[in-house]
């Protein structure tokens, strides 16, 4: 039997062994955060202004979201809801009235305070008909607002909202200082661990750390530098070369080389990226449902997957991530069946098969590879698609997006999270236009029971499925390839961000 000295000795060189055999970057983990450096991040589509609270792009919430800019809330790396520039916050039973009690001592990079007027201001400007936001939509029951002091705020509802909180964590719902008057397009301003330094169009975007940042010892980096570079082997040659330290995901051809690097890390997390095959539902042929279900039955989500995506990424079959709690699978409701295909296509009088023309992202190398895959699949039914490359975000957003929605077929992936509201707008491109699919939708905004919400949302998924109101195709990859001096990135992407407030790079 072992004496209380001896045992003590015999744990310790336990240890010491156990310490001595590690990996290289289990000795990383243990030393903890190191401070200093400048995290380089390649991205592949340069964000066209700088103010997420007015433009679409995710690209704008990669750079910015959780950087620059903070809302009350916030989703962690595992899509939970966590205190932002709030703290805490409370709620009535009925959840119309929710109060939240805002930190004190917070400083927008001016200098300016952070208080209660600031968080009013802001969703005051998001409501307001003549200033430009993304999605109105998202604050449309708030009904009252009032500060009780300078940092406590208080929303009365109209309705019951179950996304009132989770909107809340969007990018749309950054925190502006009510007082500033820059330019927040060219000169942002906000609450986040990293402020805005400067930005050189066409090249990069570089943020510095932010010294008064409320969070102790936060962030770790002192810089983080957005550079942009559409061309995916470019990138990758830049990353080999030390040039940048992170590749955004958008470089699932070069991550099966990467995997056997041991200078790199590469991740294959889950995003909430719905890359969907979208198809005019107003505009010939595509305004028939047999002509959208044979295109249906003519796709093998996991073959484009494997070729488009060298096996990256998950097959989907709504406009929902398994990252939101209402998620159904819904890719069983349309199989690849060519017979089925051809006779769709016949009984909407096509029997000599069709003409049609995909605009694709040029820029956007997993549209262009899967248009590609497409392309040869829709011929197997006599679906001739010619693919236009079309530059994003410029001529896509003005041929595909806006009005007069000039376009049969297109390839993107939407990366909102919990955007499933989209298919409740006719005016949105896809022109997908159900009113039992409102109908529902509403419902299972307004329904406070989670059970019967996630049965609501589970119809509306069906709906938009057995429509082909768009065809689902995978769910984006966060198929990110890192240095692997870089820790304390995110795998997942619960939402479009590059979140850098809690990396650091390793001696």
């Amino acid at each position: 039997m072992f004496t209380r000295i001896k045992l003590a000795t015999l744990i310790a060189l336990i240890f010491a062994v156990m310490l001595a055999g590690s990996m290289p970057l289990n000795d990383v983990q243990a030393q903890g955060p190191q401070r200093g450096g400048i995290l380089r991040v390649a991205q592949s589509v340069e964000p066209q202004g700088l103010d997420p609270t007015t433009n679409t792009a995710a690209a704008v919430d990669r750079v910015q979201y959780n950087n620059v800019y903070e809302g009350l809330v916030k989703l962690n790396r595992d899509g939970n809801i966590v205190p932002g520039l709030a703290q805490s916050w409370d709620f009535s039973a009925d959840g119309l009235v929710w109060t939240f009690h805002l930190r004190q001592g917070v400083k927008f990079h001016d200098g300016s305070d952070f208080t209660a007027e600031d968080v009013i201001f802001t969703i005051q400007r998001n409501q307001d008909p003549d200033v430009a936001i993304v999605h109105p939509e998202y604050f449309n029951t708030i009904a009252q607002m009032e500060a009780l002091d300078d940092h406590t705020v208080r929303f009365t509802l109209s309705q019951f909202d179950s996304l009132f909180l989770f909107n809340f964590a969007r990018g749309d719902s950054a925190i502006l200082a009510s007082d500033y008057d820059g330019d927040l397009n060219v000169a942002p301003n906000g609450t986040g661990p990293f402020k805005f330094k400067e930005r050189v169009p066409g090249d990069r975007i570089v943020l510095e750390r932010f010294d008064d940042y409320y969070i102790e010892d936060l962030p770790y980096l002192d810089g983080v530098v957005f550079t942009f570079i559409p061309d995916p082997s470019a990138a990758f040659a830049a990353l080999q070369a030390g040039d940048v330290d992170v590749l955004e995901r958008s470089n699932v051809e070069n991550a099966p080389i990467a995997e056997g690097d041991p200078n790199l890390t590469v991740f294959n997390g889950i995003t909430t990226g719905e890359t969907v095959l979208s198809m005019n539902n107003q505009r010939e042929p595509f305004n028939d449902k047999r002509v959208r279900q044979a295109v249906a039955y003519a796709l093998d989500r996991q073959e484009i997957i494997d070729v488009a995506q060298f096996g990256f990424g998950n097959p989907v079959g709504s406009h929902m991530s398994p990252l939101n709690e209402n998620y159904i699978d819904m890719t069983w409701r349309y199989s690849q069946d060519l017979e089925k295909a051809r006779a769709l296509l016949a009984e909407a009088g096509h029997a000599d098969g069709l003409d049609v023309v995909m605009k694709i992202p040029s820029n956007l190398t997993y549209a262009v590879n899967s248009a590609q895959v497409i392309q040869q699949m829709l011929a197997e039914v006599n679906i001739r698609a010619e693919i236009q490359l079309v530059e994003f975000p410029g001529q896509w957003l003005e041929q595909v997006f806006f009005e007069p929605w000039d376009y049969q077929m297109s390839i993107i992936s939407h990366v909102e999270e919990f955007d499933i509201d989209i298919y409740a707008r006719p005016t949105y491109y896809f022109r997908y236009d159900n009113p039992t699919f409102n109908e529902v939708l509403q419902r299972a905004r307004a329904e406070p029971d989670p059970t019967t919400r996630k049965q609501l949302y589970g119809i509306a998924q069906f709906l938009i499925a057995d429509d082909v109101a768009t065809f689902p195709l995978f769910l984006l990859s966060n198929a990110l390839i890192l240095d692997s001096k870089v820790q304390g990135w995110w795998e997942n992407e619960p939402l479009p961000n590059a979140d850098a407030s809690e990396v650091w790079i390793s001696n």
